[in-house]
């Protein structure tokens, strides 16, 4: 529906940032997609001092359930997070210098990177038997561990991934909001916008927010769920 509406009723002033909404559509489709093909269920298993997640699905046959699905299946929900912020960089420039927005449509200005994982056996092992113990299930394969705590010394790699994981929903949340904010000044204070325009780009920042603060309450209401 959103995307007959962006195809049907988008007016011409909003210019490319029609390809910016298409983009979070099509992805929202991709993630509820594949929601509904995994049917996941993740189960926590903590044995001291390390912890960690086996994400199950109920629809997929066993042999394709390793880790790097696993590890597509989460990285494909930490995607809209980046998307957000480049909505709030966007919404930002129209405002701030609009000359600006024809970056977003150089190949230059999109990359990609990769951080690997080190798996650690006899951490896999540990977690596997406490799972049999506690849920009377054995999964072979599907397991990401970061042990970052081995033989009572710190796994300085393990440590980084760690922080890494659980650093990408924090400084992201704070990049939206810092762009969000200085957006919403730029908006209040810009002398040279019609009384149009700046009501037009202030429902838009509002409609940004309110995704910005719904993805978070959405992940986790999935994750309960699938517990």
């Amino acid at each position: 529906l959103l995307l007959y509406l962006i195809k049907r009723f988008s007016r011409k002033e909003i210019g490319s940032y029609k390809n910016l909404l298409t983009c979070f559509a099509i992805y929202d489709v991709f993630l509820c997609t594949i929601h509904g093909i995994f049917n996941p269920a993740l189960k926590i298993v903590f044995v001291n001092p390390v912890f960690e997640g086996v994400l199950y699905s109920n629809s997929i046959p066993t042999v394709l359930q390793n880790r790097h699905i696993s590890g597509a299946f989460y990285a494909c929900f930490t995607l809209p997070f980046a998307l957000m912020n480049l909505h709030f960089l966007y919404r930002y420039w129209t405002i701030k210098d609009s000359d600006r927005l024809v970056w977003f449509s150089k190949p230059r200005y999109f990359f990609a990177s990769s951080v690997g994982h080190n798996i650690v056996p006899v951490a896999v092992e540990i977690l596997r038997a406490e799972f049999l113990r506690v849920y009377e299930d054995d999964v072979v394969d599907g397991w990401l561990v970061l042990d970052h705590w081995r033989d009572g010394r710190l796994n300085v790699w393990a440590f980084v991934d760690l922080l890494v994981a659980f650093g990408k929903m924090g400084p992201s949340f704070c990049v939206a909001t810092t762009l969000a904010t200085l957006t919403y000044r730029r908006i209040s204070n810009g002398k040279t916008l019609s009384l149009y325009t700046r009501a037009s780009q202030m429902r838009i920042l509002v409609a940004v927010c309110a995704q910005l603060i719904a993805q978070p309450s959405q992940i986790k209401y999935e994750s309960n769920k699938a517990q």
